[in-house]
């Protein structure tokens, strides 16, 4: 299941989530963009300490990603507040499976 860097043909922007912002929001860091693959899809989703949940994609990124953070396919590094965005979707996931000889990993997010 390997992705080559050269399969990241989208663009996606991160917002990564500093915390709280003491009134229910969250405060968000400068957005930044990371090639991406967009694959939407519906899967479930299951923690140990919720019920299970219906993934809406999986991602596959360039770099490592915070779960918790906000991802939205293009360039919208304009905006400074993704809770407000409709095409920005947290992240629930990420994941990186590393090659037997340590040399590249892949990384993808679920939704």
């Amino acid at each position: 299941m390997a992705v080559e860097i050269t399969a990241l043909t989208d663009i996606a922007t991160v917002w990564p989530r500093l915390g709280s912002n003491g009134f229910g929001g969250h405060l968000f860091g400068i957005p930044k963009l990371v090639n991406a693959r967009w694959h939407e899809y519906l899967a479930f989703l299951t923690r140990v300490e919720e019920d299970a949940q219906i993934s809406n994609a999986k991602i596959y990124v360039s770099e490592d990603i915070s779960e918790g953070d906000y991802i939205a396919l293009g360039n919208h590094i304009a905006i400074e507040d993704p809770s407000s965005f409709d095409d920005a979707y947290q992240i629930e996931r990420f994941q990186r499976q590393t090659d037997l000889r340590g040399l590249r990993s892949v990384r993808w997010v679920t939704l």
